[in-house]
């Protein structure tokens, strides 16, 4: 079996260098009938292209993961051996995690436990451990399950917002002086509740995002008391 270039534009990992910012196939096409999109990434400070509304959430859900720093679509070609032929598979993300790099699928659940699906993941994520990544399977089960998704979709409606000064040195003087609960923080779609929520998308203030948001939320300014 042939080794394929693995590529990313993150110049910290010596051994994936210089991939293409948009991947190594075109992934939206015009006679594509599936629902596609772009999603606006800070972390990739670039559209990264979804397939499906599946792929959407799992890029939501990166996005306000403090561990992840990097997310790249469809980045490299994997050549893996399945049923004595070699076949090529493109993994649908490069993830940059703070502990190591991972290609992510993501399919629906039916989809995934076909047996067809089963053996070409299986190759797939041999092919990666050679390739010193890891390879990791996401269906509607891990991406839809518990408040994370939710938190990231009530978060990214202002991802795009401008931080005012004074509300940010307000809401960490008062995580400061202990009043850090979410309704000690903000009232519900005030200013104040925005500028909290742009402030974690930028890492500034940290919460539990795999617990659903509510009035005793707690909000931290380092990351140790969230994700």
């Amino acid at each position: 079996m042939r080794d394929c270039a693995m590529l990313t534009p993150d110049r910290r990992i010596p051994h994936l260098k210089d991939v293409k910012r948009t991947g190594v196939r075109r992934v939206i096409s015009r006679r594509n009938k599936r629902t596609t999109g772009w999603f606006r990434s800070r972390k990739a400070g670039a559209m990264i292209p979804w397939e499906s509304r599946l792929e959407l959430d799992f890029l939501r859900t990166c996005e306000i993961d403090r561990t992840v720093q990097y997310v790249a679509a469809q980045p490299l070609r994997l050549e893996v051996e399945l049923d004595d032929r070699v076949c090529v598979h493109f993994p649908d993300f490069l993830v940059t995690r703070r502990d190591g790099l991972t290609l992510s699928e993501v399919k629906l659940a039916k989809r995934a436990q076909q047996p067809a699906y089963q053996a070409l993941f299986a190759a797939a994520a041999l092919a990666a451990s050679e390739r010193t990544c890891d390879y990791a399977v996401f269906t509607e089960n891990e991406v839809r399950s518990g408040a994370r998704l939710a938190n990231a979709v009530e978060l990214l409606s202002f991802a795009a917002l401008c931080i005012d000064p004074d509300l940010r040195e307000g809401i960490l003087a008062s995580i400061a002086a202990g009043r850090a609960c979410l309704s000690d923080l903000a009232e519900t779609k005030d200013r104040r509740r925005r500028a909290l929520y742009a402030m974690c998308l930028a890492g500034e203030v940290f919460f539990d995002i795999d617990a659903p948001l509510h009035g005793d939320t707690l909000f931290h300014a380092d990351a140790t008391g969230g994700v």
